[in-house]
């Protein structure tokens, strides 16, 4: 008989029970990592590294995130349908130990048994063992700083090497395997390499690069999460840039919890365009977020006529600064909305200085800060609209500037000396451009890299070499690391749309519960290791009825992706209709280890019915 252990959140949420402190026992024994991915025709619908400790079947998984399969069949996932009249069906294989198999289907597959789990669209003929669309086999081979990949296909009989097969590759373009499915380039730094597309091939993307470029991106940007993972609230290029390194569902809900950038009536389109641009990020709605339309506020501030057309233009000031307008630009873009391009590029134009005579200043954008920073994000925005009447020239002229400006130690200048800042947006923009900021071309003593790791300390950044680190320092080292680590800039490729997207499918199958209870903490900050952990909350009964709840304050202690119940303390007391009271509870937190701490309402200890949405709190 199937356990129906759906996941590590529906595993802790419903099978934990609260017992004495002497009978605790680590309820995941063993913990196991499995990438699953959902390839629709036209996108990639899902893709993550989810943790199992016990036996979670593929189609529970799927079922736990809102989709609906049954008895092994399914029909419809992230909000995709095949069509079977058009010979369209849903396939799947597993990737044990880089063996694929395709012997069974998502009722009898256990993610804790392979290592990737891949369900498919698959184009079909009537003849079964002609299947058209292929599983593809990758195979890398790196010789000196050379890469090469052979590309094979699998059908349910044979493997063939796969020629043809259409290939991206970031800094490199559009390229084709040859007739032995091979295809060969230079490797510098770290490129995403998308394989493939329906119908002819299962769509893969994978990640090659040098091995130190790697371990030192990867390794900044593991030291910045633990970062924000100790903030109670992130702002739009922290949620932004934290999206993209993503890799797992609780990070993404994370997100989505401490998502907040408070935007006034009076802002200006800086602060619309970053709210923008967060609230995609957090998979929320900037076209309905509290009972404002974002989006449309945006491009309601775009300047049709007079001196200032094109620019947006919401309160005075706003068009002192070719930063704004790059913003609302790649704003609008990442939602999708329809705005006047053409006016808008050279609304960003008349921001560059064009006198060829002009030696030192040439390419430059002015404007209220003029200087490398800003004139990389002028870069952001036009590389989006590359096609656009004088754009590539523009482009052109602005990568001459700032090549000029670049400093012997591969860093850039800021107001005060080499600038973390203009290193990183450097980085962010040169990728936006497709361009390898890692390139012979763009290193001189050091690369840019190797440039703004020095400005590291601890899990944070600074802004000059002499100078105390900052947030501002860090986020945007933090953004640039993630375009660096992609491959690709987050500001393409509809990367944004597609999570809103994710989001939407999923929560229009299985809303949010509504419960008749509110917990509200009273305090923001985090809990210490060593200290007192006293959890006081606000607790409002919503409905028209006096009830009897428990209210509990749980320690857990973290081992890994394994949380284990540590301590907890609760309180029974019945709450009068629509009354609101203050609850408190808390313990000693102990000197070491990793801990969170929740507050949870039940109904009682038997049911175990949660009655509001539970409160976390992370602990330093």
């Amino acid at each position: 008989m199937k356990k129906r252990l759906l996941s590590l959140l529906i595993i802790f949420s419903l099978v934990l029970g609260f017992i004495p402190f002497g009978e605790i026992k680590s309820y995941g024994q063993e913990s196991h990592k499995v990438r699953v991915r959902v390839e629709g025709k036209d996108r990639t619908l899902y893709d993550k590294e989810v943790t199992v400790t016990d036996e979670v079947y593929c189609d529970e998984y799927f079922n736990s995130l809102g989709n609906s399969i049954s008895n092994g069949f399914i029909t419809t996932l992230f909000g995709q349908t095949p069509d079977s009249k058009n010979n369209e069906t849903w396939m799947n294989y597993y990737v044990k130990d880089n063996k694929i198999d395709i012997s069974k289907s998502v009722s009898q597959y256990k993610l804790n048994d392979v290592d990737e789990a891949v369900i498919y669209v698959a184009k079909y003929s009537s003849d079964w063992s002609k299947q058209k669309t292929l599983i593809p086999q990758i195979n890398v081979e790196k010789n000196d700083k050379q890469v090469q990949l052979t590309v094979s296909g699998k059908s349910l009989s044979e493997i063939n090497p796969y020629s043809d097969v259409d290939l991206k590759i970031s800094y490199i373009g559009n390229a084709t395997t040859n007739s032995d499915g091979e295809y060969s380039f230079d490797l510098k730094g770290i490129h995403k390499v998308e394989i493939g597309d329906y119908p002819n091939l299962v769509r893969k993307t994978i990640y090659v690069g040098e091995k130190d470029v790697i371990e030192k991106v990867k390794n900044a940007i593991d030291d910045l999460k633990v970062n924000y993972n100790s903030k109670n609230e992130l702002e739009s290029w922290e949620a932004s840039a934290y999206y993209v390194v993503s890799e797992t569902d609780e990070e993404m809900q994370k997100i989505k919890d401490k998502y907040n950038y408070e935007v006034n009536d009076n802002d200006g389109v800086a602060k619309i365009a970053y709210n923008i641009i967060g609230l995609l990020s957090a998979g929320k709605d900037p076209r309905n977020c509290n009972g404002k339309d974002y989006v449309k506020m945006l491009k309601d501030s775009q300047v049709l006529t007079g001196e200032n057309a094109g620019k947006f233009i919401k309160k005075s000031g706003d068009e002192a600064y070719v930063s704004f307008q790059a913003f609302a630009v790649l704003a609008l873009d990442l939602a999708q909305e329809e705005y006047d391009v053409n006016s808008a590029m050279h609304a960003l134009k008349t921001y560059q200085n064009t006198d060829i005579n002009d030696v030192d200043n040439y390419g430059k954008f002015g404007g209220q800060y003029d200087g490398v920073d800003s004139a990389a994000m002028a870069l952001f925005a036009l590389a989006n609209h590359r096609n656009t009447e004088g754009v590539e020239e523009s482009i052109q002229a602005g990568l001459d500037y700032i090549k000029k400006e670049q400093l012997p130690t591969g860093g850039f200048p800021g107001y005060d000396g080499e600038s973390s800042e203009s290193i990183a947006m450097v980085i962010k923009a040169l990728i936006a451009l497709d361009i390898n900021p890692l390139s012979e071309e763009w290193t001189k003593n050091e690369n840019m890299l190797d440039a703004l790791l020095k400005f590291k300390e601890g899990n944070k950044f600074k802004s000059t070499i002499d100078s105390a680190y900052n947030d501002y320092s860090t986020k945007q080292a933090f953004s640039a690391l993630a375009d660096l680590y992609n491959g690709e800039s987050m500001y393409k490729n509809l990367t944004h749309h597609v999570h809103e997207d994710y989001e939407i499918n999923t929560g229009s199958d299985v809303e949010e519960p509504k419960y008749d209870f509110e917990l509200k903490r009273n305090g923001y900050s985090d809990f210490k290791r060593g200290s007192e952990a006293q959890l006081n909350v606000d607790l409002t009964n919503n409905t028209n009825d006096d009830k009897k709840v428990t209210y509990i304050v749980a320690l857990y202690k973290l081992n890994g992706n394994n949380k284990e119940l540590y301590t907890y303390t609760f309180m029974t007391k019945t709450i009068n209709a629509g009354a609101t009271e203050e609850f408190a509870g808390g313990f000693l937190i102990p000197t070491s280890g990793e801990f969170e701490v929740k507050g949870m309402l039940w109904d009682n200890f038997d049911n175990k019915t949660p009655l509001a949405k539970e409160i976390k709190v992370d602990v330093e």
